[in-house]
C-alpha cells in the first residue's frame, strides 16, 4: 500500500541507515582507567552533535513559524529551544562529572601523609621523655 502512495505522490522512499555499535562486555574492568577519557569524549561528542543538529532544526523551525504564523509551529520552536537549553546544561554536567572523576583519581593516587603529631600529657612528662631521648642518643 505504501508503494502505491509513493508512486502517486512521486515520492522516493528513504533508505534506513543502520549504525553498527561495538558491544563491549568487560564487567571485570575497573571503572577508572583508559576508558574514562574515551567515555567522556564519546558522551561529549554525542551531546555536541545533538546540539548542532538541534540548532540547525531551530533555524528551520523559525522560518516555518514565521511563514505559517501557526501556533503549533511556535510551540515546536519553543520546544526545540528548551531542548537546546537542556542539552547545553547536560554538556556542562558532563564536564563537571569528568573533572570530579579526575580529582577522585588524583586523590586515590596520592598517599595520605600526616606530618602533625599530638602529645597527650603534662609538660613534665614531655620534659622527661625528651631528657630520656637525649640520654639514649648520647649513649649510642
Amino acid at each position: 500500500m505504501s508503494d502505491k502512495i509513493d508512486k502517486f505522490l512521486n515520492l522516493t522512499p528513504i533508505k534506513k541507515q543502520s549504525k553498527e555499535l561495538e558491544i563491549v562486555n568487560d564487567k571485570d574492568a575497573p571503572l577508572q582507567g583508559k576508558y574514562d577519557n574515551e567515555d567522556y569524549e564519546t558522551a561529549r561528542a554525542h551531546v555536541v552533535d545533538a546540539l548542532v543538529t538541534m540548532s540547525s532544526a531551530l533555524g528551520k523551525l523559525e522560518d516555518i513559524a514565521d511563514q505559517s504564523q501557526h501556533p503549533r509551529a511556535y510551540e515546536a520552536l519553543t520546544g526545540a529551544a528548551k531542548a537546546i537549553s537542556s542539552m547545553s546544561k547536560e554538556l556542562l554536567e558532563i564536564k563537571k562529572l569528568s573533572t570530579e572523576v579526575d580529582r577522585n583519581v588524583d586523590r586515590q593516587a596520592r598517599p595520605n601523609v600526616v606530618n602533625q603529631n599530638l602529645f597527650v600529657g603534662s609538660t613534665a612528662d614531655l620534659l622527661d621523655m625528651l631528657e630520656n631521648k637525649t640520654k639514649d642518643d648520647s649513649n649510642s
